[in-house]
């Protein structure tokens, strides 16, 4: 799937929805980085990928913040752990699987992130932070 592609089907969730309702700029960011985590996740879930063995290398948290983002070929298995370790993130700390959706799949700023969650920019730093280290050690203990 390359970027166009996944900009497509995500445009098409968020037109499909019936409930749909778009403030302004940053909400409507924060609204299609939840639509594009979506598609993501069920693209690499149809590629069939296999849970990680022993000899898969592990990621950085740098991963965390550019994968996806940087043109180079996909790794549908690391998508598909950090999206189960959101999941997982998301049951106890909402607040922080707002943030990563907000950066990671919406690839949106600090400062686009703490306006469309309107939060502060410090709060939303500190808290990326929080997320980052947390999902490296869901995806970890898998």
């Amino acid at each position: 799937m390359n970027a166009t592609a996944l900009i497509h089907e995500a445009y098409l969730k968020l037109v499909q929805s019936e409930k749909l309702s778009i403030n302004d700029r940053s909400h409507f960011l924060a609204v299609a980085g939840k639509a594009m985590r979506q598609v993501i996740q069920d693209y690499a879930a149809s590629k069939g990928t296999a849970k990680r063995g022993g000899d898969v290398d592990k990621i950085s948290l740098d991963l965390i913040e550019s994968a996806g983002t940087d043109g180079e070929a996909t790794n549908w298995d690391t998508l598909i752990d950090i999206n189960t370790a959101l999941e997982k993130l998301e049951e106890t700390y909402p607040e922080l699987s707002d943030i990563v959706e907000c950066r990671f799949y919406g690839g949106m700023t600090i400062e686009e992130t703490a306006s469309a969650l309107q939060i502060g920019t410090t709060t939303v730093t500190r808290r990326w932070a929080i997320a980052q280290s947390m999902l490296y050690q869901l995806i970890k203990e898998e």
